[in-house]
């Protein structure tokens, strides 16, 4: 089993949800530093960032190896360092609960525009 921080459009009721429902064992929030950001595309990239007391909210899922396998399908992940990535798969520790585990994160903004709120939902008004 492992952990992963969503933050987006995986997230129960946003669009790609049903990609991961079936894997999922378990649900629990979370939060994260970092930055959130709109890529245009209708889901978030997420920015780590230790420094500056940014917060993205999200939820932690407890998934199958199967579903870290369809999450990196989705995500575009090809392996570390891998040339073709979207994003990369890295492990963070949640801010307020004791937890940890992987989120698919982007090294800089790429130009989109800041998620301000933290939370995808509330960007998208479903908060």
């Amino acid at each position: 089993m492992f952990d992963v921080f969503v933050y987006g459009s995986v997230l129960a009721g946003e669009r790609n949800h049903h990609h991961i429902a079936p894997f999922l064992k378990a649900v629990q929030p979370g939060t994260l530093r970092g930055r959130l950001y709109d890529t245009g595309n209708g889901y978030p990239a997420l920015v780590l960032d230790d420094v500056n007391g940014y917060e993205v909210v999200g939820e932690w899922y407890l998934i199958t190896g199967a579903g870290l396998k369809k999450f990196d399908e989705l995500e575009e992940y090809f392996g570390p360092g891998h040339p073709d990535n979207e994003y990369d798969r890295v492990q963070v520790k949640d801010l307020h609960h004791n937890r940890e585990g992987w989120v698919y994160v982007w090294h800089d903004s790429r130009g989109c525009r800041e998620v301000a709120s933290g939370s995808w939902r509330k960007h998208l008004g479903r908060e």
